[in-house]
């Protein structure tokens, strides 16, 4: 009958509609970077967390790296201020050992000789300058280890408070990753209990055409 006719055309059509928003549907279910612009905000603070992230990773691998050169350099100028030290007792130990025989013939030196000359040739002789020379040295190595030491302390330091700042960016990338994927996933069941709301109310547009 034409009454059953327009019945069929007009339940058709809205069967049609709800295929086509179903449709609509599946398709604007897509990965979080493609969801609704009111998680963009989130995902952009996201990104500048991940950057600032691998700044503090990338200064920390260079302070860990400067303060390795540091500490084997103090050593090597600790070890070198021993060896100063060594090379200043040795000088003050030798000039406490009197010349007695002539290394050339053996004879016994006179020891009628001045102060501050030489037992052999008789010439005057400077027994500071060595020492004096050494002296400086020391003090110059001793400057070395007081700033090397500063600056690693330095390094140590900031170091430390990169560690620190880093924690906090990956708690804070942690906390807004979780937010973003509770929102999307919020948003995604939503979409999907729609669907499955037309899917019901297509099967019974069907089943009224069947009738």
């Amino acid at each position: 009958s034409l009454h059953s006719w327009i019945l069929y055309v007009y339940l058709t059509k809205q069967i049609t509609d709800i295929s086509n928003e179903i449709s609509k549907l599946r398709k604007s279910i897509l990965p979080v970077k493609k969801v609704a612009p009111s998680y963009v905000g989130l995902q952009d603070e996201i990104a500048k967390l991940r950057q600032r992230e691998v700044v503090l990773e990338n200064e920390i691998a260079k302070l860990e790296a400067d303060i390795s050169d540091s500490k084997f350099f103090i050593q090597s100028l600790k070890k070198k201020l021993k060896a100063l030290d060594n090379s200043i007792a040795v000088r003050q130990s030798l000039d406490l050992i009197p010349i007695e025989y002539c290394p050339e013939c053996l004879s016994r030196l006179s020891t009628d000789v001045p102060d501050g000359h030489c037992r052999l040739c008789k010439s005057l002789v400077d027994n500071t300058r060595g020492r004096a020379q050494a002296f400086r040295i020391r003090l110059a190595v001793e400057f070395q280890i007081k700033e090397s030491t500063k600056l690693m302390q330095m390094d140590m330091q900031q170091m430390d408070e990169n560690q620190a700042n880093l924690k906090v960016v990956k708690s804070s990338i942690y906390a807004k990753q979780k937010q973003l994927d509770l929102a999307t996933a919020n948003v995604q069941n939503s979409k999907n209990e729609k669907i499955d709301q037309l899917i019901q109310e297509q099967g019974f547009k069907e089943g009224e055409i069947c009738l």
